[in-house]
């Protein structure tokens, strides 16, 4: 796993306790939980944008639709014109590696959550958008 993916996680774990901790505050409701509130819950604990680390920055957290967060970043040092065009598919890659054990990750997706990651370049060119649905962890 690359240096920026560990930086990424160091990042996105936390931020999930957050999630999770608000799941299971919700765990006795029948209902599953709405996106927008996650993210509000989320926001209420963070200032946004936020430096990742040197390369990304979160510029928001906001729910895509009642099932679907989205987690939008910039990579800050990218532009349409430098952006290695095989970057998307190795920032999917690394993130689908270990969504399906990470603990929060599973949390949202047992909830049925979809987790939405976007990125783009700091000239705001899209580079990748990665869906992690429950399926995909077989939930």
């Amino acid at each position: 796993m690359s240096e920026k993916t560990r930086t990424m996680w160091r990042w996105v774990t936390p931020a999930l306790v957050v999630l999770a901790t608000l799941l299971f505050a919700n765990g006795c409701r029948s209902r599953t939980p709405d996106a927008a509130e996650l993210a509000s819950g989320m926001k209420a604990k963070m200032k946004l944008p936020v430096d990742v680390d040197g390369d990304t920055r979160l510029d928001d957290v906001r729910a895509v639709s009642r099932t679907e967060l989205g987690y939008f970043l910039t990579l800050t040092k990218a532009t349409r014109a430098t952006l290695d065009p095989n970057l998307g598919k190795l920032l999917e890659t690394n993130l689908r590696a270990g969504a399906c054990q990470n603990p929060n990750y599973i949390a949202l997706m047992k909830a049925g959550i979809t987790v939405i990651v976007a990125y783009r370049t700091h000239d705001q060119a899209d580079v990748v958008r990665i869906v992690l649905a429950p399926k995909d962890c077989r939930f």
